[in-house]
């Protein structure tokens, strides 16, 4: 019998001599040293020796000992001698299992015992051996693979080795399942017991799990499906737990691809045995480990979470059952543990729940345990981390999808969804739409949510139920809905369950039905069953309609998320609204229209968002439904809706995502041949299709004619916008159309417009919106329009002062008479008033017009006149040209085009905008007239001297006027290099000099800086925004100086300005708000710092701190040197007054001194706290009127005396003089803050 083989530490130990005699490497061969023939030859005699001995071969000393050289040096062999060698291997393995379960009949037939026992170690060790060699020759095989990808091959070493190499794959997987399969016989008879040996199954496990540290092993599904099995069989069968579960739990927390595939070992370990002890001893090692251990292992944290949850998606019920060890983790303070526990909560509520088998008792217990965790869930959705609470909504949202909320508890996830929409992290508020969205897609109430339509439903229901229970007393119905609470009460479990269940059945089938069968008024109530059915079904509609009622309390929090920075919020809002839509839910319509503006944002996400969700929604296959869609928007939107809703169209029209048919059937609508076709929707029709004719030029010339019958016709004395709109659409025609329309219909067309502008046939406020069309649209189209502009100023005033308009005007303007003043109509004055500013605006826009076509044409001219010089195919101009061009450049002669057109223009101008011109023209004609009226106002004013006003009216009380307000900023940061970057500090300057409360100060700066988004500039203001502090004494101006520069967005050059002008504002440090400030800065710059930059950002950031507190201390000792002044001091005047209170009538001491108050009439503007006085009293010369003071209020509990405390802009330091008598002694000057500040609790 050969001697017993126990597993070595490494390959390599298999060569040394133990004491026990086991069986060990004696003879090993190097096979490196070999020749290749030779090893050839060797590997050949191995191989023939496994195959024609018998099966136990392997332990003869001779083969052992050159099986284990084969194995020793198998790198280095050649494919096809590994070839040989593994399936020489696992043949004997494979043929070897079987034979282990004939041991059994073996022993029966033979009396020898002793040969039995030979038989069975010979078994054994053979066993031992093949298992040994096979799983070696895996773990150099991987090893080598790992090794090939470590390292860079070329081209020519690739393509040899791939020549040479061998299949290994197939090989791995088939050496792997064969070890799997061998845990999986009966091993009782080869080791004398249920379970093998230590040593075995020590080597089995600790050689498995380090395969499960290969990524690329893992890959191979039949390779890893065998590790599992044998993981399952050692933990489990052979009771090898402990090890198994320490391991495991070591490789969740290294490693992250292995989370899934420990899982699924889990998992099938459970299935395949029954057994569920291997999961249940993970789960109580995680629920014993320390929370406090998951905070400082925070990838182990995420890899265990991730792992809970996958376990519990494939073992729901065996989850459930031991969910008491995993929630005190929820007390946590690893927010990634509560993550997971979350998601674990979701995955049992979901599966662990489903079948309808057991007793009513035990389902009872069930739906209590569900319960309690959809409790946990809504209490999670308060976690202190955004994380966990954006985790939960995401659950909830899985929930809804797979069915698993009831109607009871429906309306509460709502609610706290709708609550969550406020949020102060974007991620919660992106869970709580994405909840919401989803809630309405599988709510379980209806397609439609219309809250009029829930009510009339409900109240003809109630009705009902009333006649079906007369004599039962009012109660709430409400109460019928039962949520999964309700199983818990002691003495109604088997009721309530029944309930539930009749309830979500009667609504899935029932509910939608019932509100068609209601949908008008009058109609009779379907009868839906007894009297529990319609209880349910009336609980079902009160359900619904509370959740209608939610949803659409939330629009308003919807329109001021679409304004939100975050574009994960616009995004998800604006599917929220068109899923509100689709669903009828009230005042969603009008939600979305306020989404239109957002097309004119510069993120292209949002702009992508809006037209998308405007094509879904309002683009239809079905071109009248189109047409109907857009003309009712642009018939109901404000103006800068329909700015939006301009660009939208007219990007869709290029995309031609608006077809020809669309654009067909709005001119069937325009020209009122679909039946019903009001005015208003003509000029809506109208409106759209002058939209579409800015992409495209050719919508407008089919209806040429159209538009001046309909546009002018009677038909725009009915609806009034009408004729506008047609003046809209003769600017969008194309020169030929322009042209064509002249040639054809000109003379009317300058005729109507005329009689627009002065007729009086509109009504008053829309004479306006259309004389300003008309005048530009005269402007478009007229070759000389500016004889018929001053034709329509001379009638229009000839309309104000009834009167010819000439010289007869002029002499009374001239001679100051002053009835021309008192006899004048306002209404015609303004309208006077408005055609002559317009004229002169178009006019202005026309002149340079003109000038830009003489540049061009001037250009063109140039062009030519050197391509006529030419002498040869390159381009060469003569010399004597070119010496002439050189003179005349000198001369100044080659620009004298361009000076004359230059002077044409201004005097152009001067005429239009000046009465001093001898020629007058326009407003020049009238110019006295006007300059009389407007005499005491300032007709031009430099935008940046009032700049800061405009800036207030961002923060205006009404509404309009602050969406004007941003509107105009908005469009004045596209203008070149963005203004407002210029002008900010200027802003700021002037804005902390007015009386503002400080939130609006703080949302207008806010404002402003978002609108800047270039780098440069911004680190251009850091600089800027510093030097500000130089000069500034004043506290105010520290406070909102630092907060503008907290707004920044910093890049690495602002952090580094920032500290580089720390003199300059060092002295504002003091003041624990602009120190706040500043530590919001420095935390804005750790999160994008790289390490270099972080340590000067953490020593910069040491540096305020230390001078701020040192800063502290001295004013801390000035305070107190100063007390112990004025208590030396009074102490002094109390003595001098004791010692000549009967001579000194005349004292100045006051009333005052004695009350334990102190005052120094000769210093201005200062504030003293003496012997606990509640109130300071405050002093001002008119001598300092620069000096302000403010009010302090010592503190209830302080006892000390307190300093006095100055404010004086401008200076820092200020005297101090006693007032006394002939005994005053030396002055004494006090150092004092320059300003005062209220004591903070």
């Amino acid at each position: 019998m050969a001697p017993h083989f126990f597993f070595p530490q490494t390959l390599r130990a298999l060569e040394e001599e133990h004491e026990d005699g086991r069986l060990y490497a004696q003879n090993s061969v190097d096979t490196a040293s070999l020749h290749p023939s030779e090893l050839e030859e060797f590997v050949k005699g191995v191989s023939f020796d496994l195959s024609d001995k018998e099966l136990f071969c392997i332990e003869d000393q001779d083969i052992f000992d050159r099986v284990y050289s084969l194995i020793r040096g198998y790198s280095s062999l050649p494919p096809s001698c590994k070839f040989n060698l593994v399936e020489s291997l696992r043949s004997n393995f494979s043929v070897l299992l079987p034979n282990v379960d004939s041991l059994t009949r073996v022993s029966q037939s033979q009396d020898d015992e002793h040969l039995v026992v030979d038989r069975v170690a010979s078994h054994r060790n053979a066993f031992k051996i093949y298992t040994f060699f096979l799983i070696n020759i895996v773990l150099a095989e991987e090893s080598n693979i790992v090794s090939n990808n470590n390292t860079k091959v070329t081209a020519v070493s690739r393509n040899k080795r791939l020549v040479n190499s061998w299949s290994w794959e197939p090989q791995r997987s088939r050496i792997l399942n064969l070890v799997a399969n061998s845990l999986e016989i009966n091993l009782v008879l080869l080791f004398g017991s249920s379970d093998p040996d230590e040593n075995y199954l020590s080597f089995i496990v600790k050689n498995t799990f380090s395969m499960f540290e290969n990524a690329i092993l893992l890959k191979d599904l039949d390779a890893k499906d065998a590790l599992c099995r044998i993981v399952g069989a050692c933990a489990t069968k052979y009771h090898y737990m402990a090890q198994s579960c320490a391991s495991i739990m070591h490789l969740i927390h290294k490693y992250d691809f292995v989370v899934t595939h420990m899982a699924d070992a889990v998992a099938g370990t459970e299935k395949r045995y029954a057994d569920g002890s291997l999961a249940s001893s993970i789960i109580r090692d995680i629920g014993r480990t320390n929370p406090k251990d998951y905070v400082k292992d925070t990838a182990g944290a995420e890899n265990i979470g991730r792992f809970l949850v996958e376990l519990t998606d494939r073992l729901p019920k065996l989850i459930s059952t031991n969910i008491g060890l995993l929630v005190p983790h929820f007390g946590g303070e690893s927010y990634k543990i509560r993550n997971a526990l979350v998601g674990v909560l979701g995955k049992l509520v979901a599966k662990a729940f489903k079948d309808v088998e057991g007793e009513v008792s035990s389902k009872s217990v069930r739906l209590r345990t569900k319960q309690a965790m959809l409790e946990i869930l809504l209490e999670r959705c308060r976690d202190v981390s955004a994380y966990t609470r954006s985790r939960v909504l995401q659950v909830w949202a899985e929930l809804c999808e797979e069915h698993a909320v009831s109607i009871g508890m429906w309306n509460e996830v709502a609610e706290v969804a709708a609550g969550r929409l406020e949020d102060k992290s974007s991620i919660v508020r992106k869970s709580a739409l994405n909840l919401l969205i989803t809630m309405l897609q599988h709510n379980p109430f209806g397609p439609q949510l219309r809250i009029a339509s829930f009510e009339a439903t409900l109240e003809q229901y109630k009705k009902k139920l009333n006649e079906l229970e007369p004599d039962v007393p009012s109660e709430s119905v409400a109460d019928g809905l039962h949520s999964d609470n309700d199983t818990c009460n002691e003495n109604g479990e088997i009721h309530n369950v029944h309930t539930q269940e009749q309830q979500e059945s009667l609504t899935d089938s029932c509910l939608t039905h019932v509100e068609e069968g209601i949908a008008q008024k009058g109609s009779p109530v379907p009868d839906v069953g007894n009297l529990e059915q319609t209880r349910a079904l009336v609980a079902s509609l009160e359900a619904g309609l509370r959740f209608s009622k939610c949803v659409s309390a939330t629009m308003p929090t919807l329109i001021q998320l679409m304004a939100s920075s975050s574009a994960s919020d616009v995004e998800n809002t604006i599917l929220l609204l068109m899923r509100c839509k689709q669903f009828q839910i009230d005042g969603s319509e009008a939600c979305l229209r306020k989404m239109l503006p957002l097309v004119f944002s510069q993120d292209k996400s949002i702009y992508e968002a809006v037209e998308n969700a405007f094509v879904t929604i309002y683009i239809r296959k079905n071109p009248v439904e189109t047409a109907k869609n857009l003309l009712s928007l642009a018939i109901d939107s404000n103006i800068g809706d329909l700015a939006a809703l301009e660009f939208i169209i007219a990007a869709l029209v290029s995309k031609g995502d608006i077809s020809t048919s669309m654009t067909s059937a709005l001119w069937d609508f325009f020209c009122f041949n679909v039946s019903g076709t009001t005015a208003e929707q003509s000029c809506g029709a109208l409106s759209i299709l002058c939209m579409a004719a800015k992409s495209s030029t050719g919508v407008l010339s089919s209806h040429l004619q159209d538009i001046i019958d309909i546009g002018f016709g009677r038909w725009a004395k009915v609806e009034p916008l009408l004729a506008r709109t047609a003046c809209i659409a003769i600017q969008r025609l194309s020169e030929d159309d322009q042209k064509k329309l002249l040639s054809i219909n000109g003379s009317r067309v300058i005729g109507i417009l005329e009689s627009l502008v002065s007729g009086f046939w509109l009504p008053e406020n829309i004479w306006y919106a259309a004389a300003d069309e008309a005048i530009a649209a005269i402007y478009t189209i007229y070759p000389i329009p500016e004889t018929l502009a001053a034709d329509l100023v001379k009638k229009s005033l000839s309309y104000v002062f009834d009167c010819s308009g000439g010289d007869e005007l002029q002499h009374e303007i001239d001679g100051s008479s002053a009835s021309i003043l008192t006899t004048v109509q306002v209404a015609k004055l303004s309208r006077y008033l408005f055609i002559v500013s317009h004229v002169a605006m178009n006019q202005l826009v026309y002149i340079e017009s003109c000038a830009r076509k003489i540049q061009k044409q001037k250009v063109v001219k140039e062009r030519a006149d050197i391509d006529r010089h030419n002498i040869n195919s390159k381009g060469a101009i003569p010399p004597d040209s070119l010496k002439d061009n050189s003179i005349n450049a000198e001369l100044g002669l080659a620009s004298s085009e361009e000076a004359i057109l230059d002077n044409l223009s201004d005097k152009a101008e001067k005429e239009i905008i000046s009465g001093g011109s001898s020629e007058k023209n326009l407003i020049g004609h009238c110019a006295s007239f006007l300059s009389k009226l407007s005499r005491n106002f300032s007709l031009m004013q430099k935008v940046k001297g009032y700049i800061n006003e405009m800036a207030i009216r961002v923060e205006d009380e009404d509404e309009r006027i602050s969406s004007l307000a941003k509107l105009f900023f908005h469009e004045l940061s596209k203008k070149g290099n963005n203004p407002i970057y210029n002008l900010l500090p200027d802003i700021l300057g002037k804005l902390s000099k007015q009386n503002l409360i400080r939130e609006s100060f703080c949302n207008v700066m806010q404002f402003l800086i978002g609108s800047i988004k270039k780098d440069k500039q911004m680190e251009s203001l850091v600089e800027k925004l510093c030097n500000r502090f130089s000069g500034v004494t004043d506290i105010t101006q520290w406070e909102y100086i630092s907060y503008c520069l907290s707004q920044l967005a910093f890049t690495e050059k602002g952090m580094k300005k920032l500290m580089e002008s720390f003199k300059i504002y060092e002295h504002a440090l003091l003041e624990d708000s602009v120190m706040d400030h500043f530590r919001n800065i420095i935390n804005k710059g750790k999160k994008f710092a790289k390490p270099e930059l972080k340590l000067c950002i953490e020593e910069f950031e040491d540096k305020l701190n230390k001078f701020h507190i040192e800063k502290k201390d001295q004013e801390a000792t000035a305070r107190n040197a100063q007390i112990h002044q004025q208590k030396v001091d009074g102490m002094e005047g109390f003595a001098v007054a004791g010692n000549i209170r009967e001579d000194s009538v005349g004292s100045d001491t006051t009333d005052d001194e004695t009350e334990g108050e102190v005052f120094n009439p000769s210093t201005e503007g200062m504030t003293r706290h003496v012997n606990g006085s509640s109130n300071s009293k405050v002093m001002e010369s008119d001598e300092y009127s620069n000096a302000s003071s403010e009010l302090i209020e010592s503190e209830p509990a302080e006892t000390e005396v307190q300093s006095a405390k100055v404010n004086i802009r401008g200076a820092s330091k200020s005297k101090a003089k006693r007032n006394g008598t002939k005994y005053q002694k030396n002055n004494v000057s006090a150092s004092t803050r320059s300003s005062s500040r209220s004591p903070k609790d």
